[in-house]
């Protein structure tokens, strides 16, 4: 039985859904579908948890003797307090693939894709991010968001305490780390190192298309209804036995989903930000042995 030996595990917007793309392309690599299981991130909630059984099949298909790399790329792992520990549980040899980019952009991106999966109704970043507080106490939080901490957009950004958790479990020949800004100026030099680090021989690839670019939601209010629906389907399909859908909430949302540019930061919004990860950041210059210090001043999101 074939099971994972790599794992993706975040941070979210920062490039993981297009690294996934070029390895799935790969012959020797095998990755799940859907990319982001989230199995192991046991302490936040989802309105259905995959069992063991539902897991190991996303791999059923993998054939260790031709996949070298047997993967999945679900980026709430480095955000939970548990994955990686259940992750080395379940897989003690597991390579972990960690992509990182500045903060300032990264939560901004973050509240975006919650507004896509339906799970947040303060469209504005700025008043979003200011809601935290009361969003903390149990305030302000959407109907259909089921996991709270999802909207704490401050946590997320956070990444230099993120690393250092993950640090503190797993060995550094076991670890993969990858910059946003590296991948965005050389995509083929960070696919040929990856794929060095999973033991998997270079295909020849040239050509990195754009994957996953910025989207916008057409009607948000369609999307919570979505997400409603969409909440209560697996359950459906579990009591009634049924492994397949018609795939009808996903064609609507797709018809929902355009692409989109970013709504610029006000000055002072942007200086906030930049104070409040500030040190976060220097421990992650410190962590990583590189330095962070643009992400200070750099004010133009790369996408």
């Amino acid at each position: 039985m074939a099971i994972p030996n790599f794992f993706i595990i975040g941070a979210p917007k920062c490039g993981t859904t297009a690294l996934s793309e070029y390895l799935k392309e790969n012959p020797n690599v095998f990755m799940s579908t859907p990319k982001e299981p989230k199995y192991f991130d046991l302490d936040l909630s989802y309105p259905v948890k995959i069992d063991k059984e539902a897991y190991l099949d996303l791999f059923s298909k993998a054939d260790p003797s031709v996949h070298k790399a047997i993967g999945e790329g679900s980026t709430s792992y480095l955000f939970s307090q548990r994955a990686v520990a259940e992750i080395l549980k379940f897989n003690p040899e597991a390579k972990f693939i960690v992509m990182l980019r500045n903060p300032v952009e990264l939560v901004q991106g973050w509240h975006n894709q919650c507004i896509i999966a339906g799970q947040e109704d303060i469209l504005d970043f700025e008043t979003a991010w200011h809601a935290e507080a009361d969003r903390k106490k149990g305030g302000k939080i959407p109907l259909l968001c089921m996991e709270k901490k999802n909207l704490m957009y401050s946590e997320w950004g956070k990444l230099g305490d993120q690393m250092e958790r993950l640090l503190s479990t797993v060995k550094k020949d076991r670890l993969k780390v990858i910059l946003f800004d590296d991948f965005v100026s050389d995509t083929e030099k960070t696919y040929e190192e990856t794929l060095s680090f999973l033991g998997v021989p270079s295909d020849g690839r040239k050509i990195f298309p754009k994957v996953n670019e910025r989207q916008k939601i057409r009607w948000p209010w369609l999307q919570r209804i979505l997400r409603f629906v969409g909440m209560n389907v697996p359950r459906i399909k579990k009591k009634l036995g049924l492994t397949k859908g018609l795939g009808l909430i996903t064609k609507i949302i797709a018809l929902n989903t355009a692409s989109g540019k970013r709504k610029p930061l006000s000055e002072n919004m942007l200086l906030e930000l930049r104070a409040f990860y500030r040190d976060d950041i220097m421990k992650l210059s410190s962590l990583l042995g590189r330095d962070l210090s643009s992400w200070m001043t750099d004010s133009n999101p790369k996408i």
